[in-house]
């Protein structure tokens, strides 16, 4: 009987172990995910500033070649 219950105490050691490595695992895919949407947001701010330069060129050029 001591056996069994030795065994069952250490595959719950086990199962602990391997959920805390997992734990450890999601947070750093966590994070990861968060890096990446924070850089994929500064990169539409810089497309979006881009744009809206690229429009006021255009604009200013229109307007000089009409007057």
């Amino acid at each position: 009987m001591r056996r069994a219950i030795e065994g069952i105490a250490s595959g719950v050691e086990q199962t602990s172990a391997a959920i805390e490595e997992l734990a450890r695992s999601q947070k750093g895919v966590a994070d990861s995910a968060k890096g990446l949407q924070s850089g994929n947001e500064a990169n539409t701010a810089t497309a979006q500033e881009l744009a809206a330069s690229i429009v006021n060129t255009l604009a200013m050029t229109y307007k000089e070649a009409n007057y």
